[in-house]
């Protein structure tokens, strides 16, 4: 039945001149929507090449009620609250400045599971954590950062960062 309609709607000679306009506004409300997003991103890069983290997540943060599901911003956010962690007085703010960019950084990679970047972030968010951790929480972040430093080594063979955590991790592991 409703096939049956769409193939009228089809062959109408209206449809037929109404739907480019269509196509056009849908196509511009699209891409409406996505520009505040890119261009919040852009600014917060310009703040990340200037090492204005905490200047970088007032557009991050925006941009990603906007697109929550993109993996690039939330593997940036994560590493934004990574930087205000190094930056922090005592060892309570690094913990849970630490642990917000953990949680970013999980969330970008259960969005793409195949991102290196992604499995990447999640690796380094866990290695900052580790020294602010108790013993059984350092054992299960050093399997996670083992788990995650292999799998983006995996995807991306030519990443210097990936080989270099995952060299820290042996490192760290003999000490």
């Amino acid at each position: 039945m409703i096939s049956v309609q769409i193939v009228r709607a089809v062959n109408n000679p209206l449809f037929c001149q109404a739907f480019p306009g269509v196509a056009a506004l849908l196509m511009i409300g699209t891409t409406l929507l996505a520009a505040p997003a890119d261009e919040l991103i852009a600014k917060g890069d310009v703040c990340y090449s200037e090492l204005r983290a905490a200047d970088a997540l007032k557009y991050y943060l925006p941009a990603e009620k906007l697109d929550p599901q993109n993996v690039r911003l939330l593997v940036r956010i994560s590493r934004e609250y990574r930087h205000l962690m190094s930056d922090a007085a005592n060892a309570e703010q690094k913990l849970n400045l630490g642990s917000i960019a953990l949680n970013y950084a999980k969330r970008a990679a259960t969005l793409d599971p195949n991102d290196a970047e992604a499995q990447l972030a999640v690796a380094i968010s866990c290695g900052k954590l580790q020294p602010l951790e108790s013993s059984r929480e350092k054992l299960a972040a050093s399997r996670l950062i083992k788990e995650s430093a292999d799998k983006a080594v995996r995807l991306d063979p030519s990443s210097d960062l990936g080989w270099h955590v995952l060299g820290r991790w042996h490192l760290a592991l003999r000490r």
